[in-house]
């Protein structure tokens, strides 16, 4: 069984329900199509989205933490199959305080020697006015590197 795991959140905007032929495409293969509406999304409200900005931005990944070991437990996927494929919600690296929770789940931050991480994927784009391409870069090549050692 393949996964497709979409999330939503980090911005004020609502996903409303949409019907997406690719997403039709992936079933009638046998995959399986996940959206998480994780904290930080406008889906339940201004409280909802500010549980998941600044400071309570840990709260974004304990929820899609939640919802991965939800649909391990529920067979839907493994660990080891599953995959995951910056603004006034994320905070700036120029002021100290914020600084200290980006750092604390920045994934580049954070890769450490010696773990042995699962194949990802990192895409970027060369308009994304969000993240410079380079952080991409950076990253697919420090786990490159990582792995290698």
């Amino acid at each position: 069984m393949k996964e497709w795991w979409q999330t939503r959140c980090g911005t004020r905007a609502r996903t409303a329900p949409s019907f997406s032929t690719s997403a039709l495409t992936w079933l009638e293969a046998g995959g399986v199509y996940v959206v998480t509406n994780l904290r930080g999304g406008g889906e339940y409200g201004r409280q909802w989205h500010e549980a998941g900005m600044l400071g309570q931005k840990q709260n974004v990944f304990d929820d899609f933490i939640a919802a991965a070991e939800y649909l391990i437990e529920e067979g839907y996927t493994t660990a080891e199959k599953l995959a995951n494929i910056w603004a006034e919600e994320y905070g700036s690296s120029d002021d100290p305080e914020q600084f200290k929770y980006l750092q604390a789940y920045s994934p580049y931050h954070n890769i450490k020697q010696g773990v042995k991480y699962p194949a990802f994927l990192v895409t970027g784009g060369e308009n994304d006015a969000r993240v410079d391409p380079l952080h991409a870069r950076k990253i697919s090549t420090w786990g490159h590197f990582v792995h290698r050692e």
